[in-house]
């Protein structure tokens, strides 16, 4: 039978956590899958029993159809996406069992990998709302300057331009530039959202810096994280709707307060760097 597939989010980070799912399903059911992602060309030539069609394409003679995405829609989803890991999501409703799977990605030029030459550190600064980032001011600079001192050279991963010095600054328009970068980094240092989710199918430890989702959202990492008796974790109690969506600072609690992110200005360089020394051998 055949059984169409579509992942419903642009996100790297969403597309990455959901995928694996659609290739368990496909295993259980012994079906003819088809999928469709915003991300086709990262998967296409791992797995090769999949057939890829772009979103919007219209898919003949189908058994099943399932749409895989964050909803506030309990026929879509019956359990409350807040509450769950974000692979989960996909599980839930594909039915299957949960646990956490790494996807395959190709990477272009595989051959470049090279881990013992070179002291490199990935990191991402940048993302999609304010609330994601590292609020603390200069912390990523007090971070890079540690790392350089240390022997290490930092390469920065993401679209987006910045003001930090002595990084290196590839051109990542293309996705497999950026894994190419990634795959060579020693260990890699985010926040929640999709260049840590790529490191971490990509095998790269991740330290992930983050205040508005609680530990269980993502996958098994070193995680930094605010004191429990500081605000946190506001993904799993508000609803992260267009009106949120279109507000660049969402803090849903504190916002136009002194306290406004807190949960991720209160975490120093100092926590960061110690976390560094006691993971990695510098």
């Amino acid at each position: 039978k055949h059984v169409y597939i579509h992942l419903d989010s642009k996100s790297l980070g969403d597309t990455l956590a959901w995928f694996p799912y659609v290739e368990e399903f496909r295993l259980k059911h012994c079906c003819k899958v088809i999928c469709s992602t915003f991300w086709n060309d990262l998967f296409k030539l791992e797995y090769p029993e999949i057939e890829f069609v772009a979103p919007g394409s219209v898919v003949d003679n189908l058994y099943a159809m399932y749409e895989v995405g964050i909803f506030n829609n309990e026929f879509k989803e019956p359990h409350d996406y807040r509450k769950i890991p974000l692979q989960q999501i996909a599980s839930n409703i594909l039915g299957l069992e949960y646990k956490e799977i790494k996807p395959r990605v190709y990477i272009r030029n595989n051959q470049e990998q090279n881990k013992n030459k070179t002291k490199l550190v990935g990191i991402s600064t940048n993302s999609t709302s304010q609330c994601k980032f590292w609020n603390y001011p200069g912390g990523w600079q007090s971070i890079v300057d540690f790392l350089t001192f240390r022997g290490y050279q930092v390469v920065l991963l993401q679209l987006e331009g910045s003001d930090l010095k002595n990084v290196i600054k590839p051109n990542c328009s293309d996705i497999q530039d950026a894994i190419t970068w990634l795959a060579k980094c020693q260990f890699y240092i985010g926040i929640s959202s999709g260049v840590s989710w790529l490191a971490w199918t990509l095998n790269i430890p991740v330290i992930m810096i983050s205040g508005f989702t609680k530990p269980f959202n993502e996958f098994d990492c070193i995680r930094i994280k605010p004191n429990d008796n500081i605000c946190h974790g506001c993904w799993h109690e508000h609803v992260f709707d267009d009106k949120a969506k279109g507000d660049w600072n969402w803090c849903p609690n504190h916002k136009g307060t002194d306290r406004q992110f807190e949960c991720t200005k209160t975490i120093t360089p100092k926590q960061v760097i110690q976390t560094i020394e006691n993971n990695f051998i510098l």
